[in-house]
């Protein structure tokens, strides 16, 4: 809407002011008489920034406005950067929740494991909608893409062998999902190598892994887990991970 001196009563006092009675009634209707409902915050530590690792957050606002502008221009939602100058997970769940009446949904972006698995843990017991791309997105784009290899290959998803590198944010996030569709002969490696129950030192979300994966309860390096698959998904950041020698061992069948 172009504001000019006809309607600026309505942009303004005294037009506002109705709105604010019936949101005052009912917050609710700020999804309604405001543009809440298709605002959302981009929330960063800076822990985990694109290009530069475990930095200050003032130097991850510029991929956060990057963020915000591909909000816009694909989806047309208002997106704000707001990158938090703490590392206290009790900290960003607060301002978060001190957010809310401003943002529909909160977009949690570049935090580091496992400080962002609390966060979101935290965020859902408080029924605060919340989505981090590097863990439901790679989710959903992981299944999606199998999806559709499997129907090449004619193989039925709950019967393949799986090995996934990598359990870290995104890793986590596709363990869960093809934990929910049915996969049972899933193999998952960090850089101690394949998880499995009861090894020392995991955390909880490792643990969790381990429950329900890797069957044999096997140990051993990614030429173990990799061996025989019919499915390798790569989420490590480690460099140049997969050798050619490891690739032949996915031929081989046990």
């Amino acid at each position: 809407m172009k504001v000019t001196q006809g309607n600026l009563h309505l942009v303004y006092t005294p037009g506002v002011a109705k709105a604010a009675q019936a949101i005052a009634k009912n917050p609710q209707n700020s999804f309604i008489y405001t543009s809440r409902w298709n605002n959302v915050a981009i929330i960063t530590d800076g822990s985990r920034t694109l290009g530069v690792g475990d930095t200050i957050p003032e130097a991850s606002l510029p991929i956060m406005e990057g963020k915000a502008v591909l909000f816009k221009v694909l989806a047309d939602i208002n997106a704000y950067p707001l990158c938090l100058a703490t590392r206290s997970v009790k900290e960003i769940i607060r301002v978060i929740e001190i957010l809310t009446p401003n943002f529909k949904a909160f977009n949690i972006e570049d935090i580091k494991s496992p400080r962002y698995f609390e966060i979101m843990e935290g965020l859902e017991k408080r029924n605060i909608l919340s989505f981090y791309d590097d863990h439901q997105g790679a989710a959903i784009v992981v299944l999606a893409g199998l999806m559709n290899a499997l129907k090449v290959m004619k193989k039925n998803i709950k019967e393949v062998k799986i090995f996934l590198a990598g359990a870290g944010v995104a890793g986590l996030g596709v363990f869960k999902i093809l934990k929910e569709v049915g996969i049972k002969k899933l193999f998952i490696s960090d850089e101690q190598g394949i998880i499995y129950r009861w090894r020392k030192g995991d955390n909880k979300y490792l643990r969790e892994i381990a429950k329900f994966t890797n069957p044999d309860n096997k140990k051993g390096d990614l030429g173990t887990a990799i061996k025989g698959v019919d499915v390798f998904i790569g989420l490590s950041g480690v460099g140049q991970l997969l050798k050619s020698k490891d690739v032949a061992l996915i031929f081989e069948r046990l």
